[in-house]
């Protein structure tokens, strides 16, 4: 076997040119410090138009609720007329001398079997304390006595 030639891959004479290692990138965008002064403006801007859209609201606010008082006795006037409507048909039917009454209730039984009051104040009898002694039960005086 005969050895064949071989060109070999060599340097030029007097060697490659310096390889260039350092990082060479252009400058592209702002600064941080640029970055920094842009948000806190922004963020400045938006906390005067919040602010300033706060006041407005409160402003509008303000005067709805003023416009709510001023139709508040035109609501009520029409409530007033709407209850006596109502209440005018519901006594509509019944006797002349049951409709002055105010605590004559058309449902209600005419009769009643409330206890009598206590004498010194308009509470019924059952709001006397009632103790046992000796077995016996025994009624003392109302609660409204014994609070004073």
């Amino acid at each position: 076997m005969a050895a064949s030639k071989v060109k070999q891959d060599m340097p030029p004479p007097g060697g490659y040119g310096p390889v260039d290692y350092k990082r060479n990138l252009p400058k592209r965008g702002l600064s941080g410090y640029s970055m920094l002064a842009i948000g806190v403006g922004v963020m400045c801007f938006g906390y005067w138009r919040l602010f300033k859209w706060n006041r407005e609201r409160r402003r509008l606010q303000i005067e709805e609720l003023e416009a709510r008082i001023a139709l508040l006795p035109l609501l009520q006037a029409e409530q007033d007329r709407r209850w006596e409507r109502m209440s005018s048909t519901q006594t509509a039917g019944w006797p002349p001398s049951q409709r002055s009454c105010l605590t004559f209730d058309p449902g209600k039984s005419l009769y009643t079997s409330a206890l009598a009051s206590c004498g010194t104040c308009s509470r019924p009898q059952s709001n006397r304390v009632t103790t046992v002694h000796l077995g016996y039960y025994t009624n003392t005086a109302c609660k409204c006595s014994i609070l004073k």
